[in-house]
């Protein structure tokens, strides 16, 4: 059951969650089993301040100014989403580290971090 005044929202396709990731405020990212976090790319690539789940893979794409936090601790999320709405200066600061940090991934980087990732794996288990 979701709280009094929160909506639900079935999102239907890839570009319909990347424009309301881009038309918000503050981006929340507490997915913790995301393989590769694209929508924080998204929000970043947007200029949308970012808070979220500090885990391995949100580091490895985050810039320095997304505000990591525990991603099962609920006080350090309300503190660091007050903190990202009432802070101007820690806003600006993310957005223009998000939008460079963006500019650094493009789809054939991505793919090319792929299939070096399986020729990894297959040397190992001697797969192929």
């Amino acid at each position: 059951k979701l709280p009094e005044g929160a909506t639900y929202l079935l999102i239907d396709s890839s570009s319909t969650l990347a424009q309301l990731i881009c038309a918000s405020y503050v981006f929340l990212f507490p997915e913790i089993g995301s393989d590769f976090p694209y929508p924080l790319l998204w929000a970043m690539g947007c200029g949308i301040p970012v808070v979220a789940a500090a885990t391995r893979q949100v580091r490895e794409v985050a810039s320095s100014e997304v505000k990591l936090v525990h991603p099962t601790d609920r006080i350090e999320w309300m503190r660091a989403l007050e903190s990202a709405v009432v802070s101007i200066e820690w806003r600006e600061t993310a957005r223009d580290a998000g939008l460079t940090r963006a500019s650094a991934y493009n789809a054939t980087e991505a793919a090319d971090r792929l299939i070096e990732v399986y020729r990894k794996i297959t040397r190992k288990t001697g797969a192929l």
